[in-house]
């Protein structure tokens, strides 16, 4: 009897790990139901933040009238209309806690001696409202 109730407590377990690991991984594809396309458009929407309001963006851009997150990313993916060489995009997105999404894009240029990545990260919740102070100016070149 108690070899019986063994095996049946060892299967128990089993289809409850089982049960877990599938319970996790459709919770991982919810995890990532937030697309690319959906990162650039609540990045779209919240053009207007003021550079002077977000970390490590106050100054910079590529004109000294780059005001706010819009402008700093418009100077740099101008630079795109430029055939030469190569030009990408890359947008990532990974689940910083329960309900909140870091979202990163970078604009990215190589050509010869030329070569850079400039872009935002920002957080975001599964519904694609951004926290408007979340965001921070990234990149090098």
């Amino acid at each position: 009897m108690i070899i019986k109730n063994s095996y049946l407590l060892i299967a128990s377990l089993f289809v409850l790990t089982c049960l877990l690991i599938v319970q996790n991984s459709i919770a991982g594809k919810e995890e990532s139901s937030l697309g690319k396309k959906d990162i650039l458009k609540a990045l779209f929407k919240n053009q207007d933040v003021l550079l002077k309001k977000s970390s490590h963006c106050n100054g910079v851009g590529t004109d000294e009238g780059d005001l706010t997150i819009g402008d700093y990313l418009s100077g740099f993916w101008a630079f795109h209309n430029n055939k030469k060489g190569q030009n990408w995009i890359e947008v990532e997105v990974t689940k910083s806690s329960n309900s909140i999404y870091l979202a990163k894009v970078l604009l990215y240029r190589k050509n010869k001696e030329e070569n850079w990545g400039w872009g935002v990260s920002f957080e975001l919740d599964s519904k694609t409202k951004v926290r408007r102070n979340s965001f921070t100016c990234i990149g090098s070149g």
